[in-house]
């Protein structure tokens, strides 16, 4: 089972309910897609660094790695011609055609991962959204 994970890049902690359901998934042995953007990409790659979880791969767009922890391998997906913003969906795009499933970690407002859910629904893929607030 490939298991996208991703969020929004304000996130500073991960909650108990979203490191849950990750042991879960690592029970059931699946292999988790995650991004190179700081906040939620880069807590859930530290997260299942410090485990020692070996089946991540970490998507990129274009050449320029942003976060990495680890050594675990790393997906270049093609964005050329695309620019700000677009440029950066191109990863979540080739993660949620990849992904079984996903978890999306939400602050209610970040527009990647509006987009990111947005797609999941229209490709018919099952998510859990866990909804955080960020401190003002």
């Amino acid at each position: 089972m490939k298991v996208f994970l991703g969020g929004s890049k304000t996130a500073v902690m991960l909650p108990r309910e979203l490191t849950e359901l990750i042991d879960s998934y690592c029970q059931q042995k699946a292999s988790f897609l995650i991004g190179d953007c700081f906040g939620a990409d880069q807590l859930m790659q530290e997260y299942l660094h410090e485990l020692g979880y070996p089946d991540v791969t970490v998507f990129v767009s274009g050449d320029c790695v942003r976060h990495q922890s680890g050594t675990y391998p790393i997906r270049h997906i093609p964005a050329e011609g695309c620019k700000g913003f677009d440029f950066y969906r191109q990863k979540d795009i080739a993660m949620i055609e990849e992904c079984d499933c996903a978890v999306m970690l939400w602050d209610g407002s970040t527009r990647g991962t509006r987009c990111n859910i947005e797609d999941l629904k229209r490709m018919a893929k099952p998510f859990t959204l866990i909804c955080f607030r960020t401190e003002d």
